[in-house]
């Protein structure tokens, strides 16, 4: 029988204030002391993303941890 791994420590955050949320996201994760990120990613239209951009390419590009993405 194997032993279960260590447990994970997750976070939430709800968010109030005009911040981009990628920058919020990167901001809290480097308080936390976190060890990597995990972001969903989802296909979006051209002009959705000429608009609103992606939080997780964001991440990906200007985050100093490792970023896990998940489609």
């Amino acid at each position: 029988m194997t032993p279960f791994p260590q447990p994970v420590e997750l976070d939430a955050v709800l968010d109030t204030s005009w911040e981009p949320i990628a920058d919020m996201i990167k901001r809290k994760a480097e308080e936390s002391d976190a060890e990597m990120l995990v972001v969903a990613h989802h296909s979006k239209k051209w002009w959705e993303e000429a608009l609103a951009g992606s939080v997780a390419k964001y991440l990906v590009d200007h985050s100093d941890l490792n970023v896990v993405v998940v489609h």
